[in-house]
C-alpha cells in the first residue's frame, strides 16, 4: 500500500486546490476515502501522520478521519468509514432501504445527538448543511453510473441525513461497521439505553471535539478521495490545476456560476458559493456534454474549457508549457517520471518507459500497473507488433471519427479464430496510448466488475476475459505473464518503487481533430456511416457526407444508448460506440403491417397502394380484352364494341387519383361528370358478364364518401349493374383463365393469378395483352416498393419518408 505523509501544509494545499474555506482557528475534520492510518492504535496529536492507500471493499473500515487543530498545527488520525456497509447496499439493491454515499466536498457539522429519541441515541455530530449523496442502482459499489440524490430542497426536513457517529466496531482490522451512509469512526458510543459504553477511537475522537475545543459547536468537514491526496502530495503547486466542487467558495466559483447562467441553467442568485443549486446546474450541464459517466460534479480543466473558463494552477498561474488549443474538449493527464527504479530490476523485454507509463496510468485511473504491463506484452508481443504508425500497443479499436490505420486481427467467434481487417486508433505517443487504455478500463461501465479488484491483479485479469478480448483464455494469459515476470512489484499499492517524482502535465485530444457533425465530409464521415449501418441505423447513401439522414441515424443511436442526443460524435457518443447496446426494436415496429404504416401517414405506402389499385384496373381490363380499340377473341373476330371499355380505364384511374387526394376542384368534378355521362350512355351495346363483375369490384375499392360526393359516378356504377349483358362472340382472355380463379375471389386475387401467367402472351391480343402486361408490371413494382418500405420500418432502417 502506497504511503502518504499528512501534514498541515498538505491539508491546506488540498483545501486551496478545491477552493474550500479554512477557518482561522479551532478544529477541522478531514475525511480521506480509500486510506487507513498507518498506526491504527495511535490517536494522539502530532505535526505529521502517515496513511496508506487501500481499495474500498464495503466490509472493512478503509477510510481515515483527521482532526486538525488549526491553532497549533497538529493532527490526530482515526480509522473509520465514509461509505455504507455491504449489508445496507445489498438491502438497497433489493429495494428494502436507501443506502447512500456522500460525494467529496466541504460540509459543516454541529455537536448533537445521533438518533436522539431512540435507545441507540448517542452524542455525535449532526450535519448542518445539505449533503449530496450517490445512490447505487446497478451493482454493489458507487460510481458515476449511479444517481445523485439532490433531495427535494435544501431544507433540513427534506434532505438525506448523514451524521458522524460511532461505527459499533472498535477493531478496524475486523470486518463490520454500522452505516447506511453516515460517516462512522471506529469504536462504540455511550447509548441512551445503556447497552453500550463509549470506547475505542470514537471515544477519543468525540472527546477531543467536545472537550478540547473551547466550546466549539460547528466543525468544517472536508471529504477527499485518497488518490487526490496522493496526487497533491507528489506534485508542485505550479503543476496542479485548481478545482471547483460542492462547498467551494470564492471568485472562481462566481465565474462558474456566471458561465452556467449564460449556458441557460438556473442557479438562483450568483453568490460565489458552490451550493445545492450550482451543483444541480453543473450536473445537468455535464450530463448534456459528457453523459452521466462524465458527470462527476467537479469543474476541472475539461468542464472549465466547455464553460469558457481557464482554471489557474495552485500557484495562481497557467500550467507551465501548456497552451489552450482550439480543440472542443481537453482532459488533464498527469505523467510522472520514474524515480528509484533499478534498471537491472526491469524484466527482460520490458523497458523503463513502459513501466513509467503503466505506473502513471495507475496513479490516474487505479488500473494495476501489472495488468497494464501484461496487456502491453500480450497485445503487442512486447512492443514488437502493433499497427504501423499507430503507437497503439493495446489493440484499441478506432471509433468513428478517430484517426486510424487498418490492420488484420484475429477474433474468436463461436469458438473459432477468424481473421478480420479492422481500424485501429492512432496515438501521438505511447504515453497517450497507455493513458487512454487505463481511462477505458477505469471509466467504462463494461469494466465495473474488473474495477472491484483494483487491489487484486489476478482477479482483475479474470474479469477482463470475454469483455476486453474475445479470447476465452485471455485472463489466464495475462496472469501467466504477470507471474513469470513478477510484474506485481510495480503496482503502486504494493511494495514496489513509487514514481511520484517530478510530475509533468500533458493534454490529450478527445478526437482526432473536431467532433463529427452535420456539414462535414470525408473519410471519417464514411467510417461513421458504415458503422451506423452495421449497427442497424439507416443513413441513406454511404457517401461520406454528414447530412440530415446521417444526423437522424446518429440521434437514434444516441437515444438507444442513453447518451445526450446532440447529433454530434462527442465524447459520450464515442464511448457508446466502444461497446454499443444491441438496438432495441419494439414489437410495434417489428410486427408492423402495411396498414399500420399507412395509418401513420407513410407516403410511400399510400403511393404503393394507389399504384396497386391502378395496376389492378389495368390488368383486369387487359384480361377482359379491353385494349386500344376493341375486344379481341382467340380466333381473331371482333365482338361487342370496346369503346366504353377504352374510356372506362383512364376514367376510373382519374377517379382513384382524386379520391386519394381527398378533394377535387369544381372544374375537375365537371369534367368527370361529363365523362361519366358519356360512359353511361355508351352502355347500350352492353358489356360482358366479366366486365360487369370487374366494374363492381372496382367500385368496392373506391372510398364511399367520394362516391357519395360524385352523383354522376354513382349513377354510372348503378347503370353498370342494370346494363344489358352482351353475349360475346367468342372467348376472351379472361374466360380462358377463368378455370384458374377461385370462385367469388376479390380483384387482387384475380390479378395475383394473372401474374403467374403474365408472360404468356396469347397470339392475336396486341392491345389487350399490352395492357395486361403493363398492369401486372405495375402491381409487381408496387408490391416491391411497399415490401421494401415495410422491411425498412421493421428493422429500424427507415428514414424520414
Amino acid at each position: 500500500m502506497a504511503a502518504i505523509e499528512l501534514t498541515p501544509d498538505l491539508l491546506r494545499r488540498l483545501a486551496r486546490r478545491n477552493n474550500f474555506p479554512v477557518p482561522d482557528s479551532g478544529m477541522v475534520f478531514i475525511c480521506i476515502r480509500g486510506a487507513t492510518p498507518a498506526d491504527l492504535a495511535d490517536n494522539s496529536f502530532a505535526s505529521s501522520r502517515t496513511i496508506r492507500e487501500i481499495s474500498l471493499d464495503y466490509e472493512h473500515m478503509r477510510c481515515t478521519f483527521v482532526q486538525w487543530k488549526l491553532d497549533d498545527g497538529t493532527l490526530a488520525l482515526f480509522a473509520g468509514s465514509t461509505v455504507p456497509n455491504r449489508k445496507s447496499i445489498d438491502a438497497a439493491l433489493a429495494g428494502k432501504t436507501k443506502a447512500n454515499q456522500v460525494i467529496p466536498g466541504c460540509f459543516r457539522y454541529v455537536r448533537g445527538r445521533h438518533k436522539g429519541s431512540s435507545p441507540s441515541g448517542h452524542d455525535a455530530f449532526r450535519q448542518n448543511i445539505f449533503l449530496p449523496v450517490q445512490r447505487t442502482r446497478d451493482d454493489g459499489d458507487f460510481d458515476l453510473a449511479d444517481a445523485i440524490d439532490f433531495a427535494r430542497s435544501a431544507k433540513a426536513e427534506e434532505f438525506v441525513w448523514d451524521n458522524i457517529h460511532a461505527a459499533y466496531n472498535d477493531d478496524a482490522a475486523k470486518p463490520g461497521y454500522s452505516s447506511e451512509g453516515c460517516l462512522v469512526v471506529c469504536g462504540f458510543p455511550s447509548t441512551t439505553s445503556g447497552k453500550f459504553v463509549e470506547r475505542g477511537p470514537w471515544k477519543t475522537f468525540r472527546r477531543n471535539a467536545y472537550d478540547q475545543t473551547g466550546g466549539q459547536q460547528e466543525f468544517t468537514c472536508m471529504l477527499f478521495e485518497a488518490d487526490e491526496v496522493a496526487r497533491v502530495a507528489g506534485a508542485r503547486d505550479g503543476d496542479l490545476i485548481q478545482l471547483v466542487r460542492y462547498g467551494s467558495r470564492g471568485a472562481l466559483v462566481g465565474q462558474v456560476q456566471a458561465a452556467l447562467v449564460k449556458a441557460g441553467f438556473e442557479i438562483g442568485t450568483p453568490d460565489d458559493k458552490f451550493g445545492r443549486n450550482t451543483l444541480i446546474a453543473l450536473y445537468e450541464f455535464q450530463k448534456r456534454l459528457f453523459d452521466q459517466l462524465g458527470a462527476d460534479c467537479v469543474v476541472g480543466p475539461e468542464t472549465a474549457k466547455a464553460l469558457g473558463i481557464e482554471m489557474p494552477t495552485l500557484a495562481g498561474g497557467p500550467a507551465p508549457g501548456v497552451t489552450i488549443r482550439p480543440q472542443p474538449l481537453m482532459d488533464e493527464v498527469i505523467i510522472v517520471r520514474p524515480a528509484g527504479i533499478d534498471l537491472a530490476s526491469i524484466p527482460e523485454r520490458f523497458t523503463i518507459e513502459v513501466v513509467r507509463a503503466a505506473q502513471a496510468s495507475q496513479r490516474k485511473w487505479r488500473v494495476p500497473a501489472s495488468i497494464t504491463l501484461a496487456q502491453w506484452a500480450l497485445e503487442s508481443a512486447y512492443g514488437k507488433r502493433m499497427p504501423a504508425g499507430s503507437n497503439n500497443p493495446f489493440g484499441i479499436k478506432a471509433l468513428p471519427g478517430q484517426k486510424s490505420v487498418a490492420a488484420m486481427t484475429k477474433e474468436e467467434i463461436g469458438g473459432k479464430l477468424i481473421s478480420k481487417r479492422e481500424p485501429f486508433r492512432v496515438f501521438d505517443s505511447l504515453d497517450e496510448a497507455f493513458i487512454k487504455h487505463a481511462e477505458l478500463l477505469g471509466t467504462s461501465k463494461h469494466y465495473v466488475k474488473a474495477r472491484m479488484f483494483s487491489d487484486d491483479p489476478d482477479a482483475f485479469a479474470d474479469a477482463l476475459t470475454g469483455i476486453y478480448a474475445t479470447d476465452s483464455l485471455y485472463g489466464q494469459k495475462l496472469k501467466s505473464i504477470m507471474r513469470k515476470n513478477d510484474l506485481y512489484r510495480f503496482d503502486l499499492d504494493g511494495a514496489g518503487p513509487s514514481v511520484a517524482e517530478e510530475p509533468i502535465i500533458i493534454f490529450r485530444e478527445s478526437v482526432a481533430s473536431e467532433f463529427l457533425q452535420i456539414g462535414m465530409s470525408g473519410k471519417r464521415v464514411t467510417e461513421l456511416q458504415l458503422e451506423l449501418v452495421r449497427l442497424g441505423y439507416g443513413v441513406g447513401d454511404v457517401d461520406g457526407k454528414f447530412g440530415t439522414l446521417t444526423r437522424g441515424a446518429l440521434l437514434e443511436f444516441q437515444a438507444d444508448n442513453e447518451v445526450p442526443a446532440t447529433g454530434v460524435v462527442d465524447p459520450p457518443t464515442q464511448r457508446a460506440f466502444e461497446m454499443p447496446a444491441e438496438r432495441p426494436l419494439a414489437p410495434a415496429r417489428t410486427q408492423a403491417t402495411e396498414q399500420d404504416l399507412a395509418n401513420r401517414g407513410s407516403r410511400i405506402i399510400k403511393d404503393a397502394g394507389m399504384g396497386r389499385i391502378a395496376s389492378w384496373i389495368t390488368a383486369a381490363f387487359g384480361a377482359l380484352g379491353i385494349g386500344n380499340s376493341a375486344v379481341v377473341n382467340a380466333v381473331g373476330t371482333t365482338g361487342p364494341s370496346g369503346q366504353a371499355g377504352n374510356a372506362l380505364f383512364p376514367f376510373l384511374v382519374d377517379v382513384q387519383r382524386l379520391s386519394e387526394a381527398g378533394r377535387a376542384t369544381t372544374a375537375e368534378l365537371a369534367r368527370l361528370a361529363g365523362e361519366a355521362k358519356t360512359l353511361r350512355e355508351g352502355l347500350g351495346s352492353g358489356l360482358s358478364p366479366e366486365a360487369v363483375q370487374t366494374v363492381q369490384q372496382i367500385r368496392g375499392l373506391l372510398p364511399q364518401e367520394f362516391v357519395a360526393r360524385f352523383p354522376e359516378l354513382r349513377q354510372f356504377l348503378d347503370a353498370v349493374n342494370s346494363a344489358a349483358v352482351a353475349k360475346p362472340a367468342a372467348s376472351n382472355v379472361f374466360e380462358l383463365l377463368a378455370g384458374s380463379l377461385p370462385a367469388g375471389g376479390a380483384l387482387h386475387s384475380v390479378v395475383q393469378v394473372l401474374g403467374t401467367v403474365g408472360s404468356s402472351m396469347i397470339p392475336g391480343f396486341g392491345g389487350s395483352a399490352a395492357v395486361l402486361g403493363l398492369g401486372l408490371l405495375g402491381r409487381h413494382l408496387a408490391n416491391r416498393i411497399a415490401a421494401a418500405r415495410l422491411e425498412d420500418h421493421r428493422t429500424g432502417m427507415n428514414i424520414a419518408r
